[in-house]
């Protein structure tokens, strides 16, 4: 369940996806996590859901497929609060920067870039009057 859907998540949807991850077939939870860019679904809401996938990855000890979006912090402390150190899996959407790429390769998760890394980003200098003459 992708995050901006979290608000949509019942029990009953749970349940049947953990029932199906149960198969031999399937490789792992998610697509799951954090989209506060969006925000679709209210970010306390994101959070509980996320929460509760990453309780399904452990109990059935697949790796867990994590979209992120402008929501690293609490991604990476929910991973950790709530993995324990017993989950594995990629952040598949991630943007955020240094310090949250090494707070998921410290947690044992891969990062993978999708195509908003080719997004044109903010300038993050300014130039001085005299350069700009």
């Amino acid at each position: 369940m992708h995050p901006h859907d979290a608000k949509d998540v019942g029990v009953e949807a749970l349940e049947a996806l953990k029932n199906l991850a149960m198969d031999a077939k399937v490789v792992a939870i998610g697509e799951t996590g954090l989209d506060y860019y969006y925000s679709h679904s209210p970010h306390d809401v994101q959070r509980r859901v996320f929460g509760q996938f990453i309780h399904m990855a452990r109990q059935t000890r697949l790796p867990i497929v994590v979209h992120e979006r402008d929501a690293a912090q609490d991604a990476a402390e929910l991973l950790r609060r709530e993995g324990a150190g017993e989950l594995r899996g990629v952040i598949h959407c991630f943007t955020g920067n240094y310090q949250a790429a090494c707070a998921y390769l410290d947690l044992g998760f891969y990062l993978s870039f999708t195509g908003i890394i080719t997004f044109k980003m903010p300038m993050l200098c300014v130039r001085s009057s005299a350069r700009s003459r």
